[in-house]
């Protein structure tokens, strides 16, 4: 099943305020609407980061959320582990 344009620009919206709500430490993030609620995809630095995306995108959106595979990396935007010198 293809979503129509409109349910594309709610789910492009509904990622922007989950960004906007995690004050934009999420990388990747993409939001998937499915007949029963969302999937959740991206990866952040810690779990508490992955649990606000997961708060923000059910308030904003009204639906469950049916998987979230954020992944926490540990690491923080822009933070990358560096090779030792």
């Amino acid at each position: 099943m293809v979503p129509d344009s409109a349910a594309l620009v709610r789910v492009r919206h509904l990622e922007q305020r989950v960004l906007a709500g995690s004050g934009r430490q999420i990388r990747e993030l993409r939001v998937f609407q499915h007949e029963k609620g969302l999937i959740l995809r991206g990866q952040v630095s810690t779990y508490y980061l992955k649990q606000l995306a997961q708060h923000v995108a059910m308030e904003s959106s009204g639906l469950q959320i049916l998987y979230n595979q954020i992944d926490v990396t540990g690491q923080e935007r822009g933070l990358e582990a560096q090779p030792a010198s």
